[in-house]
């Protein structure tokens, strides 16, 4: 990651006052937190070439390897509770979305509640982990990994057939600089105007979602729901027998048809 041509193509660069870019680390929002720790200031955003140890929700390794993939974390210091995280990422998998489709002939989708989508196949991951330090302040690391022009024969082969790059999908190879401008272009104006733009980025977010309308199994739990809506806190709404209940956090997955 070249962070003056990153610079150099930002709008809202004034929103993230500090690029710090390195080949390789453990995870970038490990190192976005220590610099959080040290005094960073809101904003502050880390890239990596590589990633020796991502992390994905649920605990899940995310596989980082070097060429092609845009790995970053930004720090946040937002004045909303714990609760809010949900919405923050929400509306990042927006951001993503808003760019491949500026700089690609794509159409991205989203499944619930933060993994973007080519074709049903996987090529982005956010994972925002919120946290307060021994001080009592309190911040957010905001963790966005793109495939973007990574060689999918070079992903391990129990995730070859679920995830792809945009340059798989596309054919089209675009730096990774042009990329992480135009998500954290949108990111930072969506987050300018939070949350009064709740609702806008709520209908976005509705649009690209994959979950609504179809059976859903719920991890760790039996049977099936119908995911009928999203909340204006994006949690995912199911129903069964009739009863519903509202996921503010968890996995979901989409029931395979099963045909008669």
């Amino acid at each position: 990651m070249d962070t003056g041509l990153l610079r150099a193509a930002m709008r809202e660069g004034d929103f993230y006052p500090e690029l710090c870019a390195v080949e390789e680390c453990e995870s970038t929002n490990l190192l976005a937190r220590q610099l959080a720790l040290q005094g960073a200031p809101e904003g502050t955003a880390v890239f990596a070439g590589k990633q020796t140890a991502g992390r994905g929700r649920m605990g899940r390794r995310f596989q980082s390897p070097a060429g092609g993939g845009l790995y970053m974390s930004v720090l946040l210091r937002p004045t909303l509770p714990v609760s809010e995280v949900a919405v923050i990422t929400a509306c990042a998998a927006v951001a993503v979305a808003e760019a491949v489709e500026e700089l690609y002939p794509l159409g991205a989708e989203i499944k619930w509640v933060n993994d973007l989508l080519l074709d049903g196949r996987k090529f982005c991951g956010i994972l925002t982990e919120s946290v307060l330090s021994a001080g009592g302040s309190s911040f957010l690391v905001l963790g966005i990994g793109i495939n973007v022009s990574t060689d999918t024969a070079s992903f391990p082969e129990e995730v070859r057939r679920t995830a792809t790059s945009l340059y798989a999908h596309s054919g089209i190879r675009q730096p990774l600089e042009a990329v992480a401008a135009a998500v954290l272009d949108r990111f930072a104006a969506f987050y300018r105007g939070f949350p009064g733009n709740l609702p806008q980025q709520r209908d976005a977010y509705c649009a690209r979602l994959t979950t609504l309308g179809k059976m859903v199994e719920i991890a760790g739990e039996e049977g099936c729901y119908t995911a009928v809506a999203v909340d204006s806190r994006f949690g995912l709404v199911v129903e069964r027998e009739g009863l519903r209940r509202t996921l503010s956090s968890g996995e979901v997955s989409v029931r395979a048809r099963e045909d008669a």
